[in-house]
């Protein structure tokens, strides 16, 4: 499930709502709020209570979201030692793209990084692709995105 929500503002965010409209998937779950965007393919609500948006997020788990090799330390207390963390409470395929997009791979370098870690650490490549094509566009890295992009699915 892809949750979309502009929380409880006034604004409407339109341009958020037609991306989400635009993403035309069934397993998408949006909370338009004040925005009177025409809606798309899955379920459009305007408002969610705290209780409906907490049960989305039922295995989230405490993530890191910063672990790549320049935050990983030889350490005594413990063999290695991850460093500057940046903690954000979301899936476990969201923590993925650190490591996954770590000193700006080439294409067919991002493919084996996306398999291998899907395989090792038994998640959704899909959905580990898509959090990086996310990220790189949060972060303005249109080359990035443009690798996410086309290294596509399996």
């Amino acid at each position: 499930m892809i949750v979309v929500t502009i929380g409880t503002n006034e604004q409407p965010f339109d341009r958020l709502i037609r991306a989400a409209r635009a993403l035309d998937r069934d397993d998408l779950l949006v909370q338009y709020g004040s925005s009177r965007e025409p809606h798309g393919r899955g379920e459009w609500v305007e408002f969610l209570t705290f209780d409906e948006l907490s049960a989305q997020a039922a295995d989230d788990v405490l993530l890191a979201t910063d672990l790549h090799a320049g935050n990983v330390l030889r350490a005594e207390r413990e063999p290695w030692l991850a460093i500057d963390p940046k903690p954000i409470v979301a899936e476990r395929a969201y923590d993925t793209v650190a490591i996954v997009r770590d000193a700006q791979p080439a294409l067919a370098e991002l493919r084996r990084r996306l398999d291998a870690l899907s395989e090792l650490l038994g998640l959704d490549r899909e959905r580990m692709r898509l959090w990086g094509l996310v990220k790189s566009l949060a972060w303005d890295d249109p080359d990035q995105a443009r690798l996410f992009s086309e290294v596509g699915s399996r």
